[in-house]
């Protein structure tokens, strides 16, 4: 049977297997999926720009594969979104910047190979490693960290100081 005929089908849970290859073109077909969840595998390839036409989607967990390419611009359409987790893969290039318009409750885009600017709105729903073991990205989250670093210049003790007598802290 191909996949493309399961037009009912609402969630594909291939978690923690040996399972390798590309995902198929014809899976963006299916409206009714909401969960693509085929995290810790051995796929391969680039994440097609037909997940897009997944209208129904709110969760793709493709995590710990080795997914290459760039991240679809087509996710950002993905209005019912809330839990994207593309970490530990191969993927490159700048995060879209249609994925600020989604209503995202978690992003995990760390370990890859991803550099640009993170756009600001996904850093609101961002945890502290959402973004880390990315070189190129910025601003960075260091590894073990919850702050965030920006590269603003070293606070003098007169600078300081100067927030301390206005009562506001840094």
């Amino acid at each position: 049977m191909e996949i493309s005929n399961a037009s009912s089908l609402v969630e594909i849970r291939l978690t923690s297997n040996m399972f390798s290859g590309e995902i198929l073109v014809t899976i963006g077909s299916l409206n009714k999926l909401s969960k693509l969840l085929l995290q810790d595998n051995k796929f391969s390839g680039a994440i097609l720009e037909s997940s897009g036409s997944c209208v129904s989607l709110n969760e793709i967990n493709l995590a710990g594969n080795s997914f290459s390419g760039q991240i679809p611009e087509s996710l950002g359409s993905l209005a019912s979104l809330n839990s994207l987790n593309l970490s530990g893969n191969k993927l490159s290039g700048v995060i879209p910047a249609s994925l600020s318009s989604l209503k995202l409750t978690l992003i995990d885009l760390s370990n890859n190979m991803l550099f640009g600017c993170v756009p600001q709105p996904l850093l609101l729903v961002a945890y502290n490693a959402s973004f880390a073991g990315n070189p190129g990205l910025y601003p960075k989250y260091p590894k073990n960290s919850r702050k965030l670093i920006f590269g603003y210049p070293k606070l003098s003790k007169t600078s300081v100081s100067k927030y301390e007598k206005n009562n506001k802290k840094i």
